[in-house]
Protein backbone atom coordinates (compact mmCIF):
# COMPACT_ATOMS: atom_id res chain seq x y z
CA UNK A 1 0.00 0.00 0.00
CA UNK A 2 1.58 3.25 -0.83
CA UNK A 3 1.18 6.12 1.42
CA UNK A 4 1.26 10.33 0.29
CA UNK A 5 3.13 12.74 2.34
CA UNK A 6 2.91 16.56 1.84
CA UNK A 7 6.58 17.90 2.45
CA UNK A 8 6.33 22.16 3.10
CA UNK A 9 9.77 24.27 3.94
CA UNK A 10 10.72 24.56 7.50
CA UNK A 11 10.29 27.83 8.72
CA UNK A 12 13.56 29.57 8.73
CA UNK A 13 13.89 28.92 5.15
CA UNK A 14 10.15 30.36 4.24
CA UNK A 15 11.27 33.26 6.62
CA UNK A 16 14.53 33.27 3.96
CA UNK A 17 12.11 33.25 1.18
CA UNK A 18 10.06 35.61 2.42
CA UNK A 19 12.58 38.34 2.89
CA UNK A 20 13.93 37.65 -0.38
CA UNK A 21 11.17 37.89 -2.13
CA UNK A 22 9.99 41.72 -0.31
CA UNK A 23 13.79 42.60 -2.00
CA UNK A 24 12.95 41.18 -5.15
CA UNK A 25 8.89 43.23 -5.09
CA UNK A 26 10.68 46.20 -4.47
CA UNK A 27 13.29 45.31 -7.21
CA UNK A 28 10.11 44.59 -9.41
CA UNK A 29 7.71 47.96 -8.77
CA UNK A 30 11.36 50.71 -8.16
CA UNK A 31 13.36 49.14 -11.22
CA UNK A 32 11.61 46.60 -13.13
CA UNK A 33 8.86 47.98 -14.21
CA UNK A 34 9.92 51.59 -15.10
CA UNK A 35 12.98 49.92 -16.70
CA UNK A 36 11.16 46.95 -18.94
CA UNK A 37 7.42 47.76 -18.55
CA UNK A 38 5.53 44.20 -19.06
CA UNK A 39 8.44 42.30 -18.59
CA UNK A 40 8.84 44.49 -14.87
CA UNK A 41 4.81 43.49 -14.52
CA UNK A 42 5.78 39.90 -15.10
CA UNK A 43 8.42 39.91 -12.77
CA UNK A 44 6.77 42.01 -9.95
CA UNK A 45 3.80 39.31 -10.28
CA UNK A 46 5.74 36.80 -9.65
CA UNK A 47 7.52 38.12 -6.66
CA UNK A 48 4.39 38.94 -5.21
CA UNK A 49 3.21 35.15 -6.04
CA UNK A 50 6.78 33.85 -3.94
CA UNK A 51 6.77 36.21 -1.41
CA UNK A 52 2.91 35.17 -0.57
CA UNK A 53 3.61 31.32 -0.43
CA UNK A 54 6.71 31.94 1.56
CA UNK A 55 5.00 34.14 4.40
CA UNK A 56 2.30 31.85 4.55
CA UNK A 57 4.33 28.69 4.63
CA UNK A 58 6.49 30.94 7.58
CA UNK A 59 3.69 32.16 9.66
CA UNK A 60 0.98 29.74 9.25
CA UNK A 61 0.62 26.65 10.72
CA UNK A 62 -0.85 25.24 7.63
CA UNK A 63 1.81 26.43 4.96
CA UNK A 64 1.80 25.21 1.11
CA UNK A 65 3.14 21.71 0.16
CA UNK A 66 6.37 21.94 -1.99
CA UNK A 67 6.36 18.60 -2.48
CA UNK A 68 4.74 15.15 -2.52
CA UNK A 69 6.91 11.70 -1.21
CA UNK A 70 5.15 8.18 -1.84
CA UNK A 71 6.73 5.32 0.54
CA UNK A 72 5.29 1.88 0.12
CA UNK A 73 3.98 0.35 3.27
CA UNK A 74 5.34 -3.27 3.91
CA UNK A 75 2.84 -5.88 4.95
CA UNK A 76 2.62 -5.99 8.68
CA UNK A 77 2.51 -9.77 8.59
CA UNK A 78 5.59 -9.99 5.94
CA UNK A 79 7.80 -7.98 7.93
CA UNK A 80 7.22 -10.14 11.19
CA UNK A 81 8.04 -13.44 8.28
CA UNK A 82 10.90 -11.95 7.60
CA UNK A 83 12.06 -11.20 10.97
CA UNK A 84 10.97 -14.99 11.69
CA UNK A 85 12.72 -16.21 8.72
CA UNK A 86 15.83 -14.43 10.50
CA UNK A 87 15.42 -16.03 13.92
CA UNK A 88 15.52 -19.44 12.08
CA UNK A 89 18.59 -19.21 9.82
CA UNK A 90 20.48 -17.63 13.31
CA UNK A 91 19.29 -20.65 15.40
CA UNK A 92 20.45 -23.10 12.50
CA UNK A 93 23.51 -21.51 11.92
CA UNK A 94 24.30 -22.41 15.77
CA UNK A 95 22.64 -25.84 15.50
CA UNK A 96 25.07 -26.88 12.40
CA UNK A 97 28.24 -24.25 13.76
CA UNK A 98 27.67 -24.35 17.26
CA UNK A 99 28.38 -20.65 17.07
CA UNK A 100 26.27 -17.68 16.80
CA UNK A 101 26.27 -16.34 13.02
CA UNK A 102 28.93 -12.75 12.84
CA UNK A 103 26.10 -11.11 11.40
CA UNK A 104 23.96 -12.05 14.35
CA UNK A 105 26.47 -11.16 16.94
CA UNK A 106 27.10 -7.47 15.10
CA UNK A 107 23.65 -6.87 15.60
CA UNK A 108 23.71 -7.68 19.55
CA UNK A 109 27.02 -5.17 19.92
CA UNK A 110 24.64 -2.54 17.98
CA UNK A 111 22.15 -2.91 20.70
CA UNK A 112 24.21 -3.05 23.13
CA UNK A 113 25.57 0.06 22.23
CA UNK A 114 22.27 1.92 21.45
CA UNK A 115 21.15 0.72 25.56
CA UNK A 116 24.31 2.21 26.68
CA UNK A 117 23.78 5.23 24.52
CA UNK A 118 20.69 6.00 25.78
CA UNK A 119 21.35 5.70 29.70
CA UNK A 120 19.95 2.19 30.27
CA UNK A 121 23.01 0.36 31.64
CA UNK A 122 25.86 1.38 32.97
CA UNK A 123 29.52 1.24 31.62
CA UNK A 124 30.35 -1.62 34.06
CA UNK A 125 27.31 -3.72 32.53
CA UNK A 126 28.09 -2.56 29.02
CA UNK A 127 31.57 -3.68 29.31
CA UNK A 128 30.87 -6.60 30.61
CA UNK A 129 28.03 -7.92 28.22
CA UNK A 130 30.70 -6.34 25.29
CA UNK A 131 33.43 -9.19 26.73
CA UNK A 132 30.55 -11.66 27.14
CA UNK A 133 29.56 -11.37 23.02
CA UNK A 134 32.89 -10.81 21.87
CA UNK A 135 34.07 -14.16 23.53
CA UNK A 136 31.33 -16.11 21.26
CA UNK A 137 33.25 -15.32 17.80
Amino acid sequence: MKKKISVRPGKASSVVGFATGLVFCGIGLFVAIPNFGLFGIFWTLMAVAITVSNAYNAFSENGIASHMVEIEEEDEGQAQRYAESQELCAERSVENTGRLPEQSIQKRLVQLNDLYDQRLISKEEFDAKKAEILKEL
